[in-house]
């Protein structure tokens, strides 16, 4: 009976595959990120293989009056916890306000000494992982030769510079 019972699920497994490689001779177009990221669904149309569209019940279906940050619900006036700060060290304090529609998060923000000079010619600022400013800056060909070297998108960096990946522009690495 166990053999009847698999042999029939192989063909069933078989035609299933069959039935759905038919209709999708092309691949699907990569969808962009941020619906995986945002906890969108595709929406598929009958006899389609690739999805038209995608469903996003997690944005669409917000209370505006609360704010909504890494899948936490935050009411009006409600201080962004501190395993969430952390994310953004450059802002130490965030709470949300609904003084506009939708409600947003409000926050106090580091302005970093690196920002308000011009960058000297073989110079560097070396970050920490959890820190908003350089914790110092590498002068001098010397001192650089040194340092770890990391390569990104063709680019080299040195020891504790911050890396922008082209293909996650909103996320930045370290050289380590």
């Amino acid at each position: 009976m166990w053999n009847s019972i698999t042999a029939s699920g192989l063909v069933l497994v078989a035609a299933l595959a069959t039935l759905c490689h038919g209709a999708c001779d092309e691949p699907c177009p990569v969808p962009p990120k941020h619906y995986a990221e945002l906890g969108c669904k595709p929406i598929l149309e009958e006899g389609q293989c690739c999805p038209k569209r995608y469903q996003c019940p997690e944005l669409t279906d917000r209370d505006g009056n609360k704010c909504y940050f890494n899948g936490n619900i935050y009411p009006a006036g409600a201080k962004l916890a501190p395993a969430e700060q952390e994310i953004h060290s450059c802002s130490p304090a965030c709470f949300c306000s609904n003084h506009t529609a939708p409600a947003t998060f409000r926050c106090a923000s580091i302005d970093c000494f690196e920002f308000f000079e011009p960058t000297k010619e073989d110079c560097i600022h070396q970050y920490t992982l959890h820190g908003c400013c350089a914790e110092k800056s590498v002068c001098g060909a010397d001192k650089l030769a040194k340092l770890a070297q990391c390569y990104l998108d063709g680019r080299q960096y040195y020891e504790g510079q911050r890396m922008y990946p082209k293909e996650e522009s909103c996320k930045f690495c370290y050289c380590k």
